[in-house]
């Protein structure tokens, strides 16, 4: 929820309004295990599940990048930079130091 909330306040700040976002899930055993969880959360949250059609009809679905990432920040992270910003363009989720750190504390202890 952190990150999906990160990206939602990003696109606030540089589009003034929230898109219609998609969500990538990659399909692992961990993912299916807790999509109903994130479901509920979302909803807690007042997100609205839609269908990829109402989401691809948002015009975001058409940005287009000045510059293609070496690590794609997301179409989010592409605006944001297009737009100015020069950090930030990731959610901390994406640092591999900050899982480990946070798999160490919340799983194994």
């Amino acid at each position: 929820m952190e990150s999906i909330e990160y990206y939602d306040q990003m696109a606030r700040q540089h589009l003034k309004r929230s898109p219609k976002h998609i969500l990538l899930l990659h399909e692992m055993d961990i993912s299916a295990l807790f999509i109903g969880d994130l479901v509920i959360a979302l909803r807690k949250k007042g997100w609205k599940i839609i269908t990829p059609e109402e989401a691809y009809n948002d015009p975001i679905s058409k940005y287009e990048t000045n510059q293609i990432f070496p690590y794609n920040p997301g179409r989010i992270g592409e605006i944001a930079k297009d737009r100015g910003q020069q950090s930030g363009l990731w959610h901390i989720s994406c640092d591999e130091v900050y899982l480990e750190k946070r798999f160490k504390e919340e799983v194994l202890n």
